[in-house]
């Protein structure tokens, strides 16, 4: 959104029901790229939620099978398969960021 009157857009902003961050640097809100609003959209869609996503062992990589991280394997920074989730470095609002999401790893069956 494009506005003359920030402090204002600002104020309504923070009483959108579901928007729980606004995005800032040194102060100054920042606009999301389109590429990263598709991003964004891939992962939580209209809905905001992230799916789990669910993996098998293909040798000694894993292969996501379903769920947002499909195709995304090479974001994967690091798996913690107790907990079921991984760690993933992604370029957005100018620099890197760490983003979690769920991730079930299950052994292939020969």
């Amino acid at each position: 959104m494009i506005t003359d009157d920030p402090e204002h857009l600002w104020y309504d902003l923070k009483h959108v029901q579901g928007l729980t961050k606004l995005l800032t640097t040194d102060g100054e809100m920042i606009p999301l790229s389109n590429e990263e609003v598709e991003f964004l959209l891939r992962f939580g869609g209209e809905e905001q939620v992230v799916e789990i996503s669910k993996g098998v062992f293909e040798g000694s990589k894993v292969k996501i099978i379903s769920g947002p991280l499909v195709g995304k394997e090479g974001l994967i920074k690091k798996i913690d398969y107790h907990k079921r989730r991984a760690t993933l470095e992604v370029e957005m609002f100018g620099r890197k960021q760490v983003i979690r999401l769920g991730l079930e790893v299950k052994m292939e069956k020969a």
